[in-house]
């Protein structure tokens, strides 16, 4: 899902991590630990594409995204932290509920062809999200 090879980053020529190599599979869950200033944000704005590396290579799966959440805190006024992150899922709740939906109608005509293959790719995409 996700390939990291030789990556590095410097700030002012100062190295924060070098030469980190990983992989990360599709059922993997992983935890990224470690004292204060040794680069976990920086790797994760790497990999969110907010920042670039110094040097080395990142390769995606199709359809994989990563988001990053600073720990700074929401910039956005008036949003919780809870509603910043039920925002970044709106997309996954409006696929599930019209899966819902298809399904309430496939019920009923379980023939429709045209409901068949809607389904079909939204719950392709529903899983390649993550969901």
């Amino acid at each position: 899902m996700v390939q990291i090879t030789n990556l590095c980053k410097d700030f002012g020529g100062r190295p924060v991590f070098s030469s980190v190599t990983w992989r990360v599979g599709k059922q993997d869950r992983i935890g990224l630990v470690g004292e204060n200033g040794t680069g976990k944000s920086t790797l994760l704005k790497i990999l969110a594409g907010q920042i670039e590396p110094s040097s080395g290579t990142i390769r995606m799966a199709k359809g994989c995204t990563v988001g990053y959440l600073p720990q700074e805190g929401v910039a956005v006024r008036g949003k919780t932290l809870f509603a910043e992150v039920q925002s970044a899922l709106e997309e996954l709740e409006d696929m599930e509920r019209e899966m819902v939906s298809l399904t309430r109608l496939l019920e009923v005509s379980p023939r429709d062809e045209t409901a068949l293959e809607r389904f079909g790719r939204i719950q392709e995409a529903f899983r390649a999200k993550g969901g």
